[in-house]
């Protein structure tokens, strides 16, 4: 198989599933058969086809999900975004924190007068 075909595979010699989509190569090497037309299903509808096709209960909760090349990319680039979205936020965080005071900051310059010795406050009476 070295078509693109979607769908959800099993490699009994590894007990791997392996969704594959549109855009996405079958697998190519020996052992891999198509289970499903819905490279979605989740692992437990998925280890239910393997039971009805007539694998154990036992071996079916072993099989486990091998990530496809492009989605291990996708997750790095994934990762890459949300590193520097984080840098960004820091930075601007800091900008803020330097070009205004913070919340406590400005309340305590606002309510400063009042309290501190006889200077600056009226007799409450």
């Amino acid at each position: 198989m070295t078509d693109r075909e979607q769908g959800l595979y099993y490699n009994r010699a590894t007990a791997e599933f392996l969704a594959v989509f549109d855009d996405e190569q079958s697998p190519g090497s020996p052992g891999w058969e198509k289970l499903s037309d819905n490279p979605w299903t989740g692992l437990l509808p998925a280890r239910k086809i393997l039971v009805r096709i007539g694998i154990s209960e036992d071996e079916a909760t072993k099989a486990y999900w091998r990530p496809a090349e492009a989605s291990i990319l996708s997750q790095q680039r994934l990762d890459e975004h949300i590193r520097k979205f984080k840098r960004a936020t820091a930075a601007a965080q800091e900008r803020a924190d330097r070009e205004s005071p913070g919340i406590f900051a400005r309340l305590g310059r606002l309510f400063s007068r009042y309290g501190r010795g006889d200077a600056g406050t009226k007799p409450l009476i």
